[in-house]
């Protein structure tokens, strides 16, 4: 309930600037992993690669995202922002921040660091080994929207500061 709730507060957030969660998702793995390919896009936001084609056309027809040949092989293609789509992650990032920071607002960082660990416990029970790192550990990459939006937790774990300190 808590996810579902979370999502649904990002989504109300982010509705009115014509993308959703899914194709942010999609945008925010390619700003972490310029010319990343479907199949690395597919695996990473949890969708079959036909899915991952499917937004991954919208978004090229909303000129969000270019395919380019690989020079390697010509048969493969990378997947790339566009100028468009790094100020749309400019924007969406900064909603998706103020989101967590309300979020976790009330949390003390040792309630956060005691919360991050019970949820990494969790996640190894289930055989997932330690909870994945950000795409990168710097706050400039939050702010353009840089990590999945459903990643909240992992961010504050990848050493950024508390989201409700940010």
């Amino acid at each position: 309930m808590l996810s579902r709730a979370m999502r649904s507060d990002f989504d109300r957030r982010v509705g009115t600037h014509g993308i959703t969660r899914s194709q942010w998702t999609v945008l925010a793995v390619v700003a972490g992993i310029p010319g990343a390919s479907q199949k690395t896009i597919a695996e990473l936001t949890d969708v079959s690669e036909a899915a991952a084609g499917r937004t991954i056309d919208r978004l090229c027809g909303e000129c969000l995202l270019e395919r380019r040949e690989r020079a390697d092989d010509r048969r493969a293609r990378e997947i790339f922002l566009t100028p468009a789509a790094e100020r749309m992650l400019e924007t969406v990032g900064t909603l998706a921040s103020e989101s967590e920071k309300d979020v976790f607002a009330g949390l003390s960082d040792a309630e956060l660091e005691a919360l991050l660990s019970s949820l990494d416990k969790i996640y190894r029970n289930l055989g997932g080994g330690a909870l994945p790192q950000a795409t990168s550990g710097n706050r400039g990459d939050q702010e353009k929207g840089g990590v999945r939006p459903d990643a909240a937790l992992i961010k504050v774990r990848a050493g950024r500061k508390s989201p409700r300190s940010a």
